[in-house]
Order: structure tokens, then C-alpha cells, then sequence
């Protein structure tokens, strides 16, 4: 299995995982590069469309427990069980990625935090699955980390997005700042839309803090690494550096695991 979360700004966390939970979030992390790398990669909307569908496929029939000739599958097919991971971590991963295939202008902040729950939220239940943890507040922890590394990355790949044709600010925010639809970096407002939406994902990474520091559970630590290196690399993105391609220091990584052990333990 080619494990690409080495290249990721979650393989810091990683390191600390047991051989078969690694293994396991690895195939999760997989399947997700997967299911991105479709709606992502240059090509025909018919064809991205059909690589989507030939995972959804591949998921109803892991889940109705078909054995699997690929690595992969066969691969999720055992986690799933042992580790009890819901269907809908997959599956509205894989609609969420359809819908970025088809473009996307998000409406309001309820449609921005459904998307988020669809491709960060759910991959947090999967952590926190395979992480043993089994805390009545698994979902809410999800829905929070989700929510705060996500808008980093919206913020991260606004440029990027852009030219894909996806703006996940919400229109009503964008209106409200920019008195117009359309997101222009020059525009009048653009540094107050900018500083607001940071503000927002600053607060869904305190809301997450409180659940982590209120439970201090080692379980939660591989999770916690995760939020507090998002959020480092929320702290390096401003306005005036927005369309640069923002990377973790590896001084800044230290610093969230430093702080992800006073969280947990």
C-alpha cells in the first residue's frame, strides 16, 4: 500500500500510533487520497464521476461484507469490523467529493459546517475509532476538530479553490463583506472577510480545546496532535501571505505535540 500520509501534515501524529492502528488509519487515509485525488485530478467530469461511483460501489459492498480482491478494500474491509466504523465515515465522504466535481458555492454557514462534517468530521470518527476511544462525545469532538482543521484549509487553498471553481466562503458572508458574490483578493472588504473567517476557525479549534481538556484522555492524544498542528498552521496564514503555499515547520510540529501532551494527559 502506498502510504501518502507520510507526506501529509497529519503524519506527525502517526508517529505515535501502535503498528495496527497505523495500518488502519493509514487504509482510511488512503481511501480518502483516493476519493480526492478523483474529484481533484485534470479530466472529463464523466470520468471523475465514474471513479467516485466505483468507490461508493466498493463501500456497499465492504460493508455488506463481500470479500475484496484489491489490497485496499480488503484491507478497509477488516478494519471496519474491528473497529467498528460506521458506513456514512465513507459514504458522505464520496458524496462530498461529487459535489466538489460539480463545483461548488457554498450558501450560508449550516451548508459550509454539513460540507465539513462530510470530509473532515467523519474522518475524525475514524481516528477516534480506530484511536479505541469511546467517549459519549466522539461525534461532538469530530464535528469541532473537523470543523477547525477544515476551514484552515479552506483558508489555505482559497486560491486554489478559486480556480477550481469552489468557493466555500458563504455567500451571505461574502455579501456582507464584499457586497458582491464574487471573491476578489484586490476587492474592498476582502481583508475584513478574511480576518472574520479566521476568527471562525479559531473559535471551532477553542470549542474543540474544551472537549479535549475536559475529557484528558490519552486515546484523544493522536486526535489532539492532529487539531493543535492544524492550528499552528492556521497562526502562519494571514492576509497579507494568503496566496502563498503554506507549509508546517517541523519546530512548529514539536510545538503541537508539546502541547497535545499537557492536553490529554
Amino acid at each position: 500500500m502506498n502510504l501518502k500520509y507520510k507526506k501529509s501534515s497529519f503524519s506527525t501524529a502517526f508517529f505515535f500510533l501502535k503498528k495496527e492502528q497505523k495500518e488502519a488509519l493509514s487504509a482510511v487515509y488512503e481511501f480518502s487520497r483516493m476519493a480526492d485525488d478523483a474529484a481533484d485530478e485534470e479530466g472529463e467530469r464523466e470520468e471523475k464521476i465514474k471513479k467516485i461511483e466505483y468507490l461508493k460501489e466498493k463501500t456497499k459492498e465492504i460493508y455488506a461484507g463481500k470479500n475484496q480482491n484489491e489490497e485496499i478494500f480488503s484491507t478497509l474491509s477488516e478494519i471496519v469490523k474491528k473497529y467498528d466504523i460506521p458506513e456514512y465515515v465513507f459514504s458522505k465522504l464520496l458524496s462530498a467529493m461529487e459535489k466538489d466535481i460539480n463545483g461548488v458555492n457554498i450558501k450560508d454557514r449550516a451548508e459550509l459546517e454539513d460540507y465539513m462534517f462530510s470530509v473532515a468530521g467523519v474522518i475524525g470518527i475514524a481516528v477516534l475509532k480506530i484511536s479505541e476511544y469511546k467517549g459519549r462525545d466522539l461525534e461532538e469532538i469530530s464535528v469541532n476538530t473537523g470543523n477547525a482543521v477544515q476551514m484552515t484549509n479552506i483558508l489555505r487553498d482559497i486560491k486554489e479553490d478559486l480556480n477550481l471553481n469552489r468557493i466555500y466562503i458563504p455567500l451571505n458572508e461574502r455579501m456582507e463583506f464584499l457586497k458582491t458574490d464574487r471573491i476578489d483578493f484586490n476587492s474592498p472588504g476582502f481583508e475584513d472577510l478574511f480576518r472574520y473567517e479566521k476568527n471562525t476557525a479559531i473559535d471551532y479549534y477553542m470549542k474543540a480545546d474544551e472537549f479535549f481538556k475536559k475529557t484528558k484522555s490519552p486515546k484523544l492524544f493522536v486526535a489532539s496532535v492532529m487539531k493543535n498542528t492544524y492550528k499552528e498552521l492556521l497562526n502562519g496564514i494571514d492576509f497579507d501571505n494568503v496566496q502563498k503555499n503554506h507549509k508546517i515547520s517541523n519546530y512548529k510540529k514539536i510545538k503541537a505535540v508539546l502541547k497535545s501532551l499537557m492536553e490529554v494527559f
